[in-house]
């Protein structure tokens, strides 16, 4: 009885990965279908870009007819890209219902016609 609570446990204590896609590669945008009723998430991935503007990326929760679905609008949805392989996390306040994330290679849109980017290990999942 002691190892099945104890794996109860560690169940419970880790959160349910809402994003099951896998690892994702694109040049400079990706749409991603997904559907998250409002809350609040956290969005976690390792994140690589050929980008050399910033040392940063931008991951934004949109609604069904591409409005904002979370309070942060394109200026804070960015999230740090990785050194050496570590993830990095952001919440978002979702505050209309998600049906896809765009993942952008850059924080700078216009100037990422060359830019590709690698968003691995990437997990979503649901604090409140």
């Amino acid at each position: 009885m002691g190892e099945l609570m104890r794996r109860w446990m560690q169940i419970m204590a880790e959160p349910q990965n809402l994003y099951s896609g896998g690892d994702l590669s694109f040049s400079r945008m990706k749409q991603v279908t997904i559907s998250l009723p409002t809350g609040i998430y956290v969005f976690s991935a390792a994140i690589t870009s050929t980008d050399t503007d910033a040392n940063v990326c931008c991951v934004r929760f949109m609604q069904q007819d591409d409005k904002e679905a979370s309070e942060e609008d394109f200026t804070e949805a960015i999230i740090a890209r990785s050194v050496s392989g570590e993830s990095h996390s952001k919440t978002y306040h979702v505050i209309a219902p998600v049906h896809h994330l765009y993942l952008y290679a850059s924080t700078n849109y216009p100037r990422t016609a060359g830019d590709t980017a690698q968003f691995k290990n990437i997990r979503i999942w649901r604090i409140g």
